[in-house]
């Protein structure tokens, strides 16, 4: 039995056993005798065989450091890009850094994830059935790469494996960013933001997915657009929106079409921060999806005070007495005093905008507040309170328990003074 035969029937037995990269690679390696090499289009080290003799200086660097380094891939794989792309099978590149001779192949996976692999002649010399164990390899690889990394749709390129790598990581390495950075030529001019929309059910769907994608780079041309995590994650570059000016790019028809939500980072500057400021729109979703269910677009800006918040216990850490206090009494005289109160704070104490939000007369509102004053033995005119009592309310909002908008349902009736 041929060699090829030999490392195809392995590779089905271990694919029957749920294996990882590694394994396959190694395999690879037994039947080849030279260590291999997994790499995205972007330089990034995936993975390496498992070998025990020294290689070459600059292989043995690239798995130290996990990437390959601008000037390396420059003068060895730039030439090689178009060639490995449009290869339907590995081939041999001789003369390599330092005299080496590499075997090299370019996969694509069925849900477009694109890599190489890449053997370095150390052990023995390549011979003519070499090309179709790597091949057969690949073809395993194919299998676990589409189930390791996710689906970005038709139009892939090498930036959209280095955007989806700073989305996941808080810790960037700078100089493995500035590498790749450098190799995939991804350069957005800031100030940058980021614009993330999904399904509002977060229900995956690949050809909405796509079809976001393929109209927000319609929309923002000079951006990028990736598919990620089941979201389209935009870079906004030399731009500054918030929820006012969002308004005027047109996308809320959109949203409100196909049941998307999107959500709208600060500004930054720098490309190492763009996981924290990825991370502002994943928390304005879950806020505005709290607060503002009805909303299909939630900026940042407009939550802030809500992550500040999110450490504490609404009911047991950041709860004003009173409020329990005002919820007993309406409980026992079916009277709604904490939702006038809590109209009141959250209007800024303005008796006029107030009794708007209660549907009540602005005098009706003035006895509310001079009677629950009474009920609770408070000033509202006290800045502490007021503090105190506003941050309580936006604390109970993350719990749902306070209903924005909910229509009073109290009647003259049910006042005790009949008022």
């Amino acid at each position: 039995m041929s060699a090829t035969s030999q490392i195809s029937y392995e590779l089905i037995r271990q694919l029957g056993t749920n294996p990882d990269i590694r394994t396959i690679l190694d395999t690879g390696y037994k039947y080849l005798n030279n260590p291999i090499h997994l790499t995205d289009l972007t330089g990034r080290l995936l993975c390496s065989s498992r070998h025990d003799i020294p290689v070459d200086d600059i292989w043995e660097n690239i798995e130290r450091s996990g990437y390959i380094d601008y000037e390396r891939y420059q003068s060895t794989c730039r030439p090689n890009v178009l060639k490995i792309l449009k290869s339907t099978r590995p081939f041999i590149i001789p003369d390599a850094p330092v005299n080496a001779t590499l075997l090299v192949c370019g996969l694509k996976t069925p849900r477009h994830f694109r890599a190489n692999l890449i053997v370095i002649q150390n052990e023995r010399p390549f011979n003519d059935e070499d090309e179709q164990i790597l091949s057969v390899v690949a073809t395993s690889l194919c299998t676990l790469l589409d189930s390791c990394y996710p689906d970005n749709g038709r139009k892939v390129d090498a930036s959209d494996y280095l955007i989806c790598d700073l989305l996941d990581t808080p810790e960037v390495d700078i100089n493995s960013l500035e590498e790749r950075r450098k190799i995939v030529g991804f350069s957005p001019k800031p100030p940058l933001q980021i614009l993330t929309i999904c399904n509002s059910k977060n229900i995956t769907a690949v050809p909405i997915l796509n079809m976001t994608r393929a109209y927000l780079e319609d929309i923002f041309s000079s951006c990028k657009t990736v598919i990620h995590n089941n979201r389209t994650v935009t870079i906004l570059n030399d731009s500054r929106l918030d929820s006012h000016t969002f308004n005027s790019c047109g996308i809320l028809p959109f949203l409100e079409k196909y049941g998307l939500t999107a959500s709208l980072s600060g500004t930054f500057e720098y490309l190492p921060d763009i996981y924290e400021y990825y991370m502002q729109t994943l928390y304005a979703l879950e806020y505005g999806s709290i607060i503002h269910p009805e909303h299909p677009f939630y900026y940042y800006g407009d939550y802030t005070l809500y992550r500040c918040l999110d450490d504490f216990d609404a009911e047991k850490g950041l709860c004003h007495p009173c409020i329990r206090r005002l919820q007993e009494y309406d409980a026992e005289h079916r009277t709604d005093y904490t939702q006038t109160l809590y109209a009141y704070i959250t209007q800024l104490r303005s008796i006029r905008d107030a009794a708007a939000v209660m549907h009540i007369h602005y005098n009706t509102m003035k006895y509310r507040l001079n009677r629950l004053q009474g009920l609770i033995d408070i000033s509202l005119e006290d800045a502490g309170t007021f503090a105190l009592l506003y941050l309580s309310f936006k604390a109970l909002e993350l719990k749902g328990i306070i209903f924005k908008g909910e229509k009073s349902h109290a009647t003259a009736s049910n006042d005790p003074d009949g008022f």
